[in-house]
């Protein structure tokens, strides 16, 4: 079994969302520590309805998963 620590893969995810909506990164990064992302972007976006949240969150995954990647050198 391999574990991974993800924190600065999501930390950058969050970094981008962040500068997307035009957040402070350290303010959202620390808002968001512990919580569901699905949450997080409830809070963050709240003109979206529960049913437009499947793209956005979908995208915010994908990002995690590029910066852990880059992180790897892959």
């Amino acid at each position: 079994m391999t574990l991974t620590d993800s924190i600065a893969a999501v930390e950058a995810a969050w970094s981008r969302a962040a500068r997307e909506i035009g957040a402070d990164p350290a303010s959202v990064i620390a808002a968001t520590n512990g919580k569901r992302p699905i949450d997080n972007l409830a809070h963050f976006k709240p003109h979206l309805r529960p049913n437009e949240f499947a793209v956005p969150m979908d995208a915010f995954e994908r990002s995690i998963l590029f910066y852990a990647d880059a992180s790897r050198g892959g």
